[in-house]
């Protein structure tokens, strides 16, 4: 899994793509300059700011992007799926169906006869 720097305006529902870099220094440059040539100040809510977008390789349908944590009774994921489960025995199932979900099983290979 990759990250992409993304150069975005706006906040929220108003949030419009203006690029997608390279590199991030390339997306910090170009946000910089546009929130310069438009006098925009940290707190204007249409500055220019770098996201970072997931993107995958050819042949990864987006397993990649799962990693799972489990603390007591809470587990969360990269992918930003968290949940709470009233023990840690319970979080642990939660986050290994979540994880199937994503990730198929691997193929059992035929026993000799």
């Amino acid at each position: 899994m990759q990250h992409l720097p993304i150069v975005c305006a706006g906040e929220y529902d108003d949030d419009r793509p203006l690029g997608v870099f390279a590199t991030g220094a390339d997306a910090e440059r170009f946000a910089a300059l546009y929130n310069l040539e438009r006098g925009y100040g940290l707190e204007d809510g249409d500055r220019a700011r770098v996201e970072y977008l997931r993107a995958y390789p050819a042949g990864d349908p987006g397993a990649s992007g799962h990693e799972i944590t489990v603390r007591e009774a809470h587990w969360s994921c990269t992918c930003g799926r968290a949940d709470w489960s009233g023990s840690e025995q319970g979080a642990r199932e939660q986050a290994a169906r979540h994880i199937a979900h994503w990730i198929p099983a691997a193929k059992q290979v035929a026993l000799p006869a």
